[in-house]
C-alpha cells in the first residue's frame, strides 16, 4: 500500500493537509509533525476517517508536543529519555484511536542533538559510552513494545551526512547502514523502517555499496519511506523513470510493502504522477 506523507504540507494545519490530499484522491496517509497541530485535532479525525474512507498511520513526533524537543531513547539525560518516551506512548494511544496497526519512529543518537542540529549541521559533542547507550535505548523500546503490544514498533535509520562522519572519530547515530542493523539485531528484536533516503546519503558519506546495501536491507522490512537526493544531504525530492535511485528500485522486489512517498514535490499533479509510477513499480 502506498501512502503520502503530510511532511510536504510544512506549517499548515494537519486538518486542511489532509482534506487536500483526500480531496485528490490520496486515502492512505502518513501523519508526521511538519504539519500544525491544534487542539481538538484528535477528534477531527475520526471523523475525516470515515468521510473519506481514510487509511492513517502516525510517525515520529506526531502529534507534536507542546514545546519542541528532540526523540532520543538512547539519551542518558532522565528528562529527555523519559520525555521521548511519553511521547511515543501519546503517539501509541493516537494509533489505536485511528486504527493504526503499526508505528515507525527514529532509533538513537549518542549524544543530545539540539532542535538547531535536527536535521541540520551537527557541532561535534562528547558521546554516550555505546554500551550505556545501547542498553538504554533497549529499556525504552522494550517499554513501548509493551505498552503497543496490539501494534508492530518499526525502527526508522538514522542518516549520517559526510560532515557529520568527518567530525566524528565512530558514528553519533544507531542505525545508518546494514552493518549497523546488524549489530542492533544482535541485541534487540525489531523491525526495520527502512528510510531510503537516509540510506542513500549514509552511503555516501561511509563509502559503501548503496544498490547492494539497499537490495540486502529491503528484504529485512515491509515499511518503506521513499524519496531521493544527491547522496549529500536529505533533501526529499521527486523520484521517477530515468532517475539513477528509479533504475536501483525497478531491480528490486517492492511487493507486499508499505511505501510512503516523503518527497517535497511541487504540486498534486506530480504527486500523482509519482505514485501511479510507484503503482506499477510495486506489482
Amino acid at each position: 500500500m502506498i501512502y503520502v506523507s503530510l511532511s510536504r504540507f510544512s506549517s499548515e494545519r494537519a486538518d486542511k493537509a489532509i482534506v487536500t490530499l483526500a480531496e485528490h484522491g490520496f486515502l492512505n496517509i502518513e501523519m508526521s509533525s511538519d504539519t500544525a497541530y491544534y487542539d481538538g485535532f484528535e477528534a477531527d479525525l475520526s471523523g475525516l476517517k470515515k468521510k473519506y474512507g481514510l487509511n492513517l498511520l502516525c510517525h515520529n513526533y506526531f502529534p507534536p508536543a507542546a514545546g519542541d524537543f528532540v526523540l532520543n531513547l538512547a539519551s542518558l539525560d532522565d528528562k529527555i529519555y523519559r520525555t521521548g518516551i511519553v511521547q511515543l506512548k501519546r503517539t501509541i494511544d493516537l494509533c489505536r484511536k485511528i486504527g493504526a496497526d503499526k508505528l515507525g519512529f527514529h532509533s538513537g543518537f549518542l549524544f543530545d542533538l539540539s532542535i538547531q542540529e535536527l536535521g541540520g549541521e551537527v557541532a561535534l559533542h562528547e558521546l554516550y559510552p555505546e554500551e550505556d547507550a545501547f542498553s538504554r535505548f533497549r529499556s525504552a523500546f522494550e517499554e513501548l513494545k509493551g505498552y503497543g503490544r496490539d501494534m508492530t514498533l518499526y525502527l526508522e535509520n538514522n542518516v549520517l551526512t559526510e560532515r557529520t562522519k568527518r567530525i566524528y572519530t565512530r558514528s553519533p547515530f544507531m542505525l545508518t547502514d546494514l552493518g549497523s542493523y546488524n549489530e542492533l539485531r544482535k541485541i534487540m528484536d525489531f523491525k526495520l523502517l527502512l528510510d531510503v533516503g537516509h540510506l542513500k546519503v549514509s552511503a555516501h558519506s561511509l563509502g559503501f555499496d548503496f544498490p547492494g546495501q539497499l537490495a540486502a536491507l529491503l528484504q529485512e522490512t515491509d515499511y518503506i519511506h521513499l524519496s531521493d537526493n544527491d547522496g549529500r544531504e536529505d533533501r526529499h525530492l521527486a523520484l521517477g523513470a530515468g532517475s539513477g535511485l528509479w533504475d536501483i528500485l525497478n531491480g528490486c522486489d517492492l511487493r507486499d510493502k508499505t511505501i510512503t512517498l516523503e518527497t517535497n514535490v511541487d504540486g498534486i499533479d506530480e504527486l500523482k504522477r509519482m505514485r501511479v509510477a510507484l503503482e506499477e513499480l510495486s506489482r
